[in-house]
């Protein structure tokens, strides 16, 4: 007889479940192998990668005005704060 980790009982060796808190007494399934990948080459043609790179540096313009008027904002709250 083997005991139940759970609740400590005894239970048959080939029980697969324990008969009085029914907790599994299997044991957990492997875990799956881990798969490596690698990356080569990326065979971009080189319109592609020009249109890529253009649309990347047009969508930082936004974000450069952004953040230029939020650095505005607190450098004049800086000023006031300084000059009182």
């Amino acid at each position: 007889m083997t005991s139940c980790p759970a609740c400590g009982r005894a239970v048959a060796p080939t029980a697969t479940i324990c008969t009085f808190c029914e907790r599994d007494l299997r044991p957990p399934p492997p875990a799956p192998p881990i798969t490596r990948v690698a990356v080569v080459d990326v065979a971009l043609p080189f319109g592609s990668m020009v249109i890529v790179l253009l649309k990347w540096a047009l969508a930082a313009i936004p974000a450069l005005l952004i953040l230029g008027a939020i650095g505005l904002v607190l450098a004049q709250l800086a000023a006031a704060l300084l000059l009182r």
